[in-house]
């Protein structure tokens, strides 16, 4: 926090932020009003300390000069009068419900606000931020945050917990506390915000609720049913069980917290969610914390701007101004806005795009600081790697050949073996993904999915990331690394769209539940890894005799099966002392003179092999077939 004043000089400000005036100067240059200098001496107006406070991630607060006479006593009355600032206002508390996938969040705010959310979620799942403003029966109201419980939507889950004043932990009375509700409650304790424990399907056959008490005491989260100072609500939220018991709660808590907001000068919010929608660009949910958003605002978020087009409330009606804690969607965005971001109202337009040139040019000056990001390799480095993988399989699988045919010992080439799949190891192959996506949220958190699934072997580069419908330029971007298209929370692509991409060769893969998506992913990681010939051992006999064929002896072996069966169809291999010594396809296997396919566990017949004799008594025949397989993702 930054104490600033109207009127207060550059160089003051520039102590406060704790930086050399230098390097504020210039910062101060583009967000003054005037093309004049800035010098150290320079008078600031407030809007120009604020967004520079802003821009050095401190939070301004509004003091009176120094040396301002202070306002007069109130005069005296019977009873000492509290103190008041007549700009902060009430406003109504912001509530955050956060838990396990699949626990009831969403069915819970269903049953508050007679909606029915839960049945238009893809899965019963929750796939980003829903905020909700639901009336109290006391006549006020409470603005409701639906956060997604899968474990992909951490990032999403913090935003919540900073975004809000209580928070309602559901916990399923029938499954108990899970790791998405333990990273819950650190996201709370981390925010600060009173909880209130909410045990949902109470109605179930395996409900235990005290059960869920004892899990979170494990956790530091002591309910008041056991002693400590949580408040806790037993529900069945769709039969409306509990359900006023828990508003009740939530006045009660709002009456503590007494939750206040400055209602004069600019508009501040808080990104929510941000998405394509056509005829209208980009849409941004946010929530006011601050002033009152009206249509026409100039607003402010890292490096994007917006004129305000269009305000819509949480029912989708237009509205002409939102006042802090409302929920609202904001039209006019020029680009992607950053979840969680600050977003500030600024005087005008101008002032609005001086700054997010500075935020631009700051965040280029970063990215070229750091070392590239595998995503961004060229591709023919991409495809100069897989042709070296390819050839050190290719190596591979000749020196199986070689050991098959030539019929010797196979330690050492099989040494060669390994050597040449190590190398293949070494060079990870590539899939190159355009991901896109309903929401930012979503997309960021599938990104992030996707960088973290084992890539040892298989390296997931998301080449392109982006909100909306796929265009041509997602195509053609697919095609030349070779890679895929997947979409999320999408409608199916046009006609055109999906001939174009045919015809181009790329494959599109959509979802709308993320845990399927990236199973997917895992398989098709899997595709890409070089297949490996394993053998699988049918069965094992045993030379008990010695028969010749065509005056040469020892041609045919009298055999008796010691295990599973010999199929003449499939490989053979022969040991002596220890050594293999032949690898390969059988001419004849009869039994009782007659030519069988098949000889079973117990069985004995006669055994001739392709270009392989004589036998010997004791040799072991070993029965098997060769298979190609792809390994497991989850071995690397």
């Amino acid at each position: 926090m930054v104490e600033i004043f109207r009127g207060m000089s550059a160089e003051l400000l520039a102590q406060r932020l704790r930086v050399p005036f230098k390097q504020l100067q210039p910062v101060l240059q583009l967000l003054a009003d005037e093309d004049a200098d800035v010098s150290p001496a320079s008078a600031l107006s407030i809007e120009t300390a604020e967004l520079a406070a802003l821009e050095y991630e401190f939070d301004a607060k509004i003091v009176s000069p120094p040396g301002a006479q202070p306002p007069p006593p109130p005069p005296p009355t019977r009873a000492p009068a509290m103190p008041t600032n007549p700009s902060r206002k009430p406003r109504p508390p912001v509530v955050t419900i956060m838990g396990h996938v699949d626990h009831g969040k969403t069915t819970l705010l269903d049953s508050l606000r007679k909606t029915s959310v839960a049945a238009g979620e893809a899965g019963g799942i929750t796939q980003h931020i829903g905020a909700f403003k639901v009336p109290l029966p006391n006549g006020g109201a409470a603005t409701f945050l639906d956060t997604p419980g899968h474990a992909a939507f951490s990032a999403m889950r913090s935003r919540g917990a900073r975004a809000t004043d209580i928070v309602i932990l559901v916990v399923a009375a029938d499954d108990g506390v899970m790791p998405q509700t333990v990273e819950s409650i650190e996201h709370i304790r981390a925010s600060r915000a009173p909880m209130i424990v909410a045990v949902t399907k109470c109605d179930m056959p395996m409900s235990n609720p005290k059960n869920v008490y004892q899990q979170l005491l494990k956790h530091g989260v002591h309910v008041e049913a056991l002693g400590g100072s949580v408040q806790s609500v037993e529900l069945a939220a769709p039969k409306g069980l509990g359900l006023s018991d828990l508003i009740e709660n939530i006045a009660a808590l709002t009456e503590q917290i007494a939750p206040e907001a400055e209602q004069d000068g600019p508009a501040e919010a808080i990104a929510i969610e941000s998405k394509q929608r056509e005829g209208m660009g980009m849409v941004v949910t946010c929530l006011v914390t601050q002033g009152i958003l009206r249509e026409g605002a100039i607003l402010v978020s890292g490096t994007a701007f917006a004129r305000v087009r269009r305000l819509s409330n949480d029912r989708g009606e237009a509205a002409s101004e939102a006042f802090p804690s409302d929920p609202v969607e904001v039209v006019g965005w020029k680009h992607v806005v950053e979840l969680g971001g600050h977003i500030v109202e600024v005087p005008s337009e101008d002032r609005a795009k001086r700054l997010v040139s500075v935020r631009a040019s700051k965040k280029q000056s970063q990215q070229t600081s750091q070392a590239p990001n595998l995503a961004s390799e060229g591709f023919s480095d991409q495809m100069s790697r897989e042709d070296r993988r390819l050839r050190s399989v290719r190596l591979a699988s000749h020196g199986r050949i070689v050991v098959a045919k030539r019929g010797i010992d196979a330690e050492a080439t099989q040494h060669n073996v390994k050597e040449a799949e190590a190398a293949a190891r070494a060079e990870p192959v590539s899939l190159n993904i355009v991901l896109k996506a309903d929401v930012v949220g979503s997309m960021e958190a599938i990104a992030a999915c996707l960088a973290g699934l084992p890539q040892s072997q298989v390296r997931v580069s998301v080449v392109r990331q982006d909100i909306g419908a796929i265009t041509q330029s997602d195509i053609d971007i697919a095609a030349a690394s070779d890679g895929v298209i997947i979409t999320f929370s999408q409608p199916a692509p046009s006609k055109a769209i999906d001939t174009k991409a045919r015809a181009a060769g790329v494959d599109i893969r959509s979802y709308n539940i993320i845990y399927k998506l990236l199973d997917d992913m895992k398989e098709l990681m899997r595709s890409r890894l070089p297949s490996r010939t394993v053998e699988k051992t049918l069965g094992t006999a045993n030379v008990l005799a010695c028969f010749p064929h065509s005056r040469v002896p020892g041609l045919i072996a009298g055999v008796r099966v010691q295990t599973g069966s010999m199929l003449r169809k499939h490989n053979f291999s022969v040991t002596r002392k220890g050594q293999v010594i032949f690898s390969g396809k059988a001419v004849a296997l009869r039994h009782v003179k007659q030519d069988v396919e098949t000889l079973d566990r117990g069985g004995e017949g006669g055994l001739q092999l392709e270009k392989f004799g004589p036998f010997e008594i004791g040799d072991e025949i070993r029965c098997f077939e060769l298979k190609e397989e792809r390994p497991e993702i989850e071995e690397y």
